[in-house]
């Protein structure tokens, strides 16, 4: 038996290996600057909880799955005015074909383009979609950046399988993001 074999790495602790050529992005707790990539969103007026949020991602989620679109990250909400709205990040696959949008689907694009970025560290989604929305805020008026387009928060949360818990929600990582120049 080999030294030390019998001995379970803690899942928690665990590094995660990104795939070949992909880079994972600093989860800093302060705003940084990033290069975002170009991409391409389901936009669909969000509902008014996370039940209601599930029902409403998954039947395009599964779309895009059908059509052989990449998904391109976690849930994006974001508000615009007094409205929330729900995205479904994708991008086309190598050599993949457009996708064709359904009828009554409406399809948001962006440009490779820098972005600040924050991962506030602790506290419930809600919590952190305020700090983080608070911090990137602060950020843009001290360094008289311009913002393009609304601050975006993503919940590391798989809403197309299931409606999130209780205990999820209390303590889930959020990426903050607003694209900048």
């Amino acid at each position: 038996k080999a030294k030390g074999s019998d001995v379970k790495a803690d899942a928690r602790k665990t590094t995660r290996m990104s795939a070949p050529g992909a880079v994972r992005e600093s989860e800093s707790a302060t705003p940084i600057q990033v290069v975002g990539k170009a991409m391409s969103w389901v936009v669909q007026s969000s509902g008014s909880n996370w039940s209601q949020q599930h029902k409403l991602y998954k039947p395009v989620i599964a779309e895009l799955a059908t059509q052989n679109q990449k998904i391109a990250g976690f849930p994006m909400i974001w508000h615009e005015g007094s409205k929330q709205f729900l995205g479904a990040p994708f991008t086309r696959r190598t050599a993949g074909k457009p996708l064709i949008p359904p009828a009554g689907w409406h399809i948001e694009t962006s440009p490779v383009t820098s972005q600040l970025v924050v991962y506030p560290a602790k506290g419930s989604v809600e919590d952190r979609i305020r700090i983080g929305t608070a911090q990137l805020q602060r950020h843009v008026a001290n360094r008289k950046l311009t913002m393009i387009g609304p601050i975006v928060a993503q919940p590391f949360l798989h809403l197309h399988e299931a409606v999130p818990s209780t205990n999820k929600l209390a303590d889930c990582k959020v990426r903050m993001s607003v694209r900048i120049q």
